[in-house]
């Protein structure tokens, strides 16, 4: 064999191991490539699964917003009440200044759209106690020996977002001692009617306004017990604006 022959048989190895050397980084450089597109890609899936933060709030999800009682549902307005009524709720926070509207407007009875004046929180009365599971003024009955005035309250939810409470002075006769138990009925009520409204504002129900009767009526004269002298016709024109 020539000395040529033997170059060119080295030279041709060489070749072959660079040849080699070359596939073998194009392998190792090409293999992370794959990998880290593939760990790039996955969070895509993730994040559009995160449901948007403008969606609307349920009725459900405020429910259970811990700072809001279950009283501040909406089907929940007769409980509302009894606990606004009573003044303090289980950590003695003032439940009638919570849930008291900043102005508190009073309307005619008669004539909801009509305006009479409007005062602020810390100057409404609330007129509406309760005493042994019986609404109450505290107030001496003008009627009987009772240290407080009786009342006939209905709570009736006029929309979704609305529900209205009316009261009435009233007499009561006790009559468990025909049915034996312990029963009684209204004999009469008397004085003008009024009303309060609570609408639902900021996930839970708010005193926004009062009405009274304009009516010149005497503190003893009786009343139809059955209507609370409501003028049906003037609250839906009212309510349904």
């Amino acid at each position: 064999m020539t000395a040529r022959s033997k170059l060119t048989i080295m030279n041709s190895y060489k070749l072959i191991s660079i040849a080699l050397i070359g596939l073998i980084q194009a392998c190792n450089v090409s293999t992370p490539s794959s990998v880290t597109t593939q760990s790039s890609a996955a969070p895509i899936t993730k994040t559009a699964t995160v449901p948007q933060s403008n969606q609307p709030t349920s009725e459900a999800q405020t429910a259970k917003r811990p700072n809001l009682p279950a009283f501040c549902n909406r089907s929940e307005y007769k409980l509302f009440f009894e606990k606004f009524v009573l003044g303090k709720d289980e950590q003695g926070n003032d439940l009638r200044a919570i849930y008291t509207a900043d102005r508190i407007e009073v309307r005619d009875y008669d004539n909801p759209a009509q305006v009479l004046e409007v005062l602020r929180r810390q100057d409404d009365e609330f007129s509406i106690d309760l005493i042994d599971t019986r609404w109450v003024q505290l107030v001496p009955s003008s009627v009987d020996d009772s240290p407080y005035t009786r009342l006939k309250v209905d709570i009736e939810q006029t929309s979704a977002d609305t529900f209205r409470v009316n009261y009435i002075k009233a007499q009561y006769k006790y009559t468990g001692d025909i049915t034996g138990t312990e029963s009684e009925e209204i004999i009469q009520t008397y004085g003008n009617p009024s009303a309060y409204i609570f609408q639902h504002q900021n996930g839970c129900w708010t005193l926004t306004q009062k009405l009274q009767s304009t009516r010149n009526v005497t503190s003893a004269s009786p009343t139809n017990p059955d209507t609370l002298g409501l003028n049906q016709t003037a609250l839906t024109r009212y309510f349904s604006r």
